[in-house]
C-alpha cells in the first residue's frame, strides 16, 4: 500500500494485534507499521532512514504534531513482527519480535482511551515522513487479532469481568476512572442479578472464583443455568473483605 492507512476496530477492550511486516518495498524516508488509533494517536513501526532500517515508536493527537518517542536500529532485518497490545486496565504496550516466539516490550506505556461511539482501533500505515519523497509500499503477510472473547461469548472457564453481561436488575455500574475501560458493580441488593447469554461450560465446574470488595459478611452469590429459577450450580456465601478488592474461591 501507499500512502495508506487500514483500521479495525480493538475487540476486548483487552487483546492483541500482531502484523508480519516484510521491509522489502519500503524507500528512503518511508515509514510503515502497526499501531493505536484513538483520541490520542500511537504509531509503530519501521521507518527507512539513511538506507538502513530504524524501529520507531511515534505518538501525537488532533492538537499536538507527530514525535518520535523511541528507536532502535535493525540490523540485518528484512520481516519483523510487530504487536499491539491493549489491557483490561486501559493500557497500551508494544512489542516486536524476529522469530514471533521471543517479544520485547518498546516504548513507553500508552493510554487506550475510549473515542466516542467508535472506540479505539488498530491502525495498519504506510506513508513517507519526508513531504514529497515518492512512497514505496508496505508488504503486510499477515495481522492476527487476539482477544479473550469474541463478541459477547465467554469460556466460562476464564476470567470473565462482571461488566460485560447481557442484562441485568438492579445495582449501579461505576466507572472509576473516566474513559477507561475499567468498571464494576455496586449497591447490590437482596434479588438483584445479572445475565450472561453466552456461557460456554465444557464440564461442571468444581470451583468458582470471584474478586470483589464487602464490608460485611454474609451475603451469598447464586449461580444459576437457563434463568432465575433454573438449575443452581453454585451457592457461595461471602465472607468480609474490610473493604478490600480480594479473591473468594468457594
Amino acid at each position: 500500500m501507499g500512502e495508506e492507512l487500514v483500521n479495525s476496530k480493538v475487540t476486548g477492550p483487552y487483546s492483541t494485534g500482531t502484523v508480519l511486516l516484510d521491509l522489502s518495498g519500503l524507500k528512503e524516508g518511508d515509514f510503515a507499521g502497526n499501531g493505536i488509533m484513538g483520541r490520542m494517536m500511537y504509531q509503530f513501526g519501521v521507518r527507512k532512514k539513511d538506507n538502513r532500517f530504524w524501529l520507531e515508536m511515534r505518538k501525537g493527537n488532533r492538537n499536538a504534531a507527530e514525535m518520535i518517542v523511541d528507536s532502535l536500529e535493525l540490523k540485518d532485518v528484512q520481516r519483523i513482527y510487530l504487536r499491539t497490545e491493549t489491557t483490561k486496565e486501559g493500557a497500551t504496550r508494544f512489542h516486536y519480535s524476529l522469530d514471533n516466539r521471543q517479544y520485547h516490550r518498546f516504548g513507553p506505556e500508552g493510554v487506550s482511551n475510549f473515542w466516542g461511539f467508535l472506540g479505539i482501533r488498530h491502525a495498519l500505515c504506510c506513508y513517507n515522513v519526508m513531504k514529497g519523497n515518492p512512497c514505496g509500499y508496505a508488504d503486510f503477510d499477515s495481522f492476527e487479532l487476539e482477544s479473550a472473547h469474541r463478541g459477547n461469548h465467554y469460556d466460562a472457564f476464564t476470567e470473565i469481568d462482571f461488566f460485560r453481561y447481557d442484562d441485568r436488575e438492579g445495582m449501579t455500574l461505576v466507572r472509576p476512572v473516566g474513559k477507561r475501560p475499567m468498571q464494576f458493580l455496586t449497591d447490590i441488593k437482596d434479588s438483584d442479578w445479572l445475565v450472561f447469554n453466552n456461557l460456554t461450560f465444557k464440564k461442571r465446574p468444581g470451583k468458582i472464583t470471584f474478586e470483589l470488595q464487602a464490608l460485611n459478611p454474609g451475603g451469598v452469590l447464586e449461580m444459576r443455568r437457563g434463568s432465575l429459577q433454573g438449575e443452581l450450580l453454585a451457592s457461595c456465601t461471602i465472607q468480609s473483605t474490610n473493604g478490600e478488592w480480594t479473591k473468594q474461591s468457594f
